[in-house]
């Protein structure tokens, strides 16, 4: 039992613990042709050693012979030795003298980069390394090309690291708020371990990257094709990829499981809130260039038809529209190619919808085409008040895709007298018509509506 209990700890030291994985008690085989560490090293081992022995013998043999017996009185001790003083204070002096000497040489040597070094970037964060190459190129192990040197440009996000390459001697803490840099020359292709050496929180043991070195020829032809990663793979790989390699799973789990950030199980498609109170639904919409048209405190850039004062309010950065007496309201801008989003929350049951390309000017309804929402029609377009055109609905899409008191997301594009509307990332519905410049509004009749996030981008 004892014997099993032994093996089973060597096996967990062996397997578990990063250090054990450079080589065990000695330094793992150098990676490089000349470690300038390694000299100092074995000179300051083989002195200590030396000293060691010399002392502990010395000491053991003077336990033994001069210890005290019976009938023997104590011999007088010298009280000085001029020889012996000479050679125990010039031959230490000596030793610390090449000490000093062996050692200075290697840290100038570590410290002072060669002309023409490869240059790359590092960024380390609780609990993950970030390798930003010279074409953009990021990635969470750290790839150099053999035989040249290497200059590693290093700073931190959150706290204080430490880089360590044991197979190239390289050891440099990684500081928040500065840069630090360490350079190498890596001369034998073969992949090495890289931790970090500065306790960094709970994960701190599992910080580990690796070093591969490749020849010149196949590390251009790597960094290439990992640049493309997001061309070249299936959108699942490449985005499992990516969530790797930003750091993105140190925080997040997507199994549900609690960490320093939510799951991101189930967040796919579904509205989230944001810490000022607004939400935005998590998927894979772009929104550079879109510019917000309702500013979330009144109706501002705004025009009401019909209605009365409690028809249209503005509440929690909401649009609260109660459909009693009905009414709509409109941009006081026209628009003929866009891609609008807004979020809305269906309340209570009647007719709404959201008219497009409106014409003026009108009394009651507009000549437009009207994009059905919260009813039995989600998701339909129709010409209203002469406007022309054909559209098409998905009722199976629409059926899938709304929300019932949630929520949801549409997206209309309008874009050369095409039309397309999405609810929720859900194409539900399409057409072509005349479709000419105007402003676009929310209506209701007797229902009521909640608005945000009534956002536009313009197109070309």
């Amino acid at each position: 039992m004892p014997m099993r209990l032994i093996d089973g700890i060597i096996d967990v030291w062996r397997g578990g613990l990063p250090l054990a994985r450079t080589g065990g008690f000695w330094l793992p085989e150098p990676a490089s042709a000349d470690p300038a560490a390694d000299m100092a090293f074995r000179l300051v081992l083989i002195i200590s050693t030396i000293l060691f022995a010399l002392v502990a013998g010395l000491t053991f043999l003077f336990v033994i012979r001069y210890r005290r017996r019976p009938g023997r009185a104590v011999e007088k001790s010298p009280a000085h030795n001029t020889l012996l003083e000479t050679i125990w204070t010039f031959v230490p002096v000596a030793i610390v003298g090449v000490i000093f000497y062996t050692g200075f040489d290697a840290y100038m040597r570590m410290q002072t980069a060669p002309p023409g070094c490869y240059d790359l970037r590092v960024s380390a964060r609780q609990w993950a390394w970030q390798f930003i190459y010279p074409n953009g190129h990021v990635d969470e192990n750290l790839h150099v090309p053999a035989g040249e040197p290497v200059r590693l440009t290093m700073t931190s996000e959150d706290v204080i690291h430490g880089l360590w390459i044991p197979a190239l001697r390289v050891k440099m803490d990684v500081v928040p708020g500065r840069y630090t840099s360490v350079w190498f020359q890596a001369d034998k292709p073969g992949v090495y371990d890289l931790l970090c050496t500065e306790y960094c929180g709970d994960e701190h043991s599992s910080m580990l990257a690796t070093v591969e070195v490749h020849e010149r020829a196949d590390y251009d032809a790597w960094l290439k094709n990992a640049a493309n990663f997001l061309k070249t793979l299936p959108p699942v790989e490449a985005g499992k990829r990516l969530f790797q390699r930003r750091g993105c799973a140190q925080c997040h789990s997507i199994d549900g499981t609690a960490g320093i950030g939510p799951s991101m199980k189930g967040i796919y498609g579904e509205p989230q809130k944001m810490a000022d109170g607004s939400s935005v639904v998590a998927d894979d919409r772009d929104d550079a260039g879109f510019k917000p048209l309702f500013n979330g405190k009144n109706l501002d850039g705004w025009k009401t038809q019909g209605g009365k004062d409690n028809t249209f309010t503005v509440k929690g950065g909401e649009i609260v529209v109660s459909g009693k007496p009905n009414g709509y309201f409109y941009t006081d801008k026209s628009y003929k190619n866009y891609v609008l989003r807004f979020d809305w929350k269906f309340i209570k049951d009647g007719n709404s919808g959201l008219l497009v390309h409106i014409q003026l000017p009108h009394k009651v309804w507009p000549k437009s085409v009207e994009v059905q929402g919260q009813q039995k029609d989600h998701g339909r377009i129709f010409a209203i008040g002469g406007a022309k055109g054909k559209f098409t609905v998905d009722k199976a899409a629409q059926k899938k895709a709304i929300k019932v008191g949630d929520w949801n997301t549409t997206e209309v594009t309008s874009k050369n007298g095409e039309l397309t509307s999405k609810i929720n990332g859900i194409q539900v519905s399409t057409g072509k018509g005349e479709l000419t410049e105007g402003p676009f509004g929310l209506q209701s009749e007797g229902t009521e509506l909640h608005f945000k996030n009534i956002r536009i981008k313009v197109l070309d």
